[in-house]
């Protein structure tokens, strides 16, 4: 039973980033999402895999290892958009 609950949470809180990820790539826009609160969530989650791994718990693993990916992918997106097309926004106003 501890794991299907385990398994089970973990595929909804892996789930509750994945509307977030899916409206990132389809506007290719990050303007509404702050970078700290990114990191911050993926620091988390690394701590959670660690802990995870420290009480070699699966579903907490799994969870944030998905979590960490989709972080990952909106942070790419996030430095993309505001750091890239910022500095070749001033280079095109010289």
């Amino acid at each position: 039973m501890k794991d299907i609950v385990g398994y089970t949470a973990g595929l909804v809180g892996a789930g509750m980033m994945f509307p977030q990820v899916y409206q990132v790539v389809k506007t290719n826009s990050t303007k509404d999402i702050s970078l700290d609160s990114i990191i911050l969530i993926i620091i988390c989650s690394i701590l959670w895999v660690w802990y995870g791994i420290l009480i070699v718990d699966w579903p907490l693993i799994i969870t944030d290892v998905v979590i960490i990916i989709e972080e990952l992918v909106i942070l790419i997106y996030k430095i993309k958009n505001d750091i890239i097309h910022k500095n070749s926004n001033e280079q095109e106003e010289l």
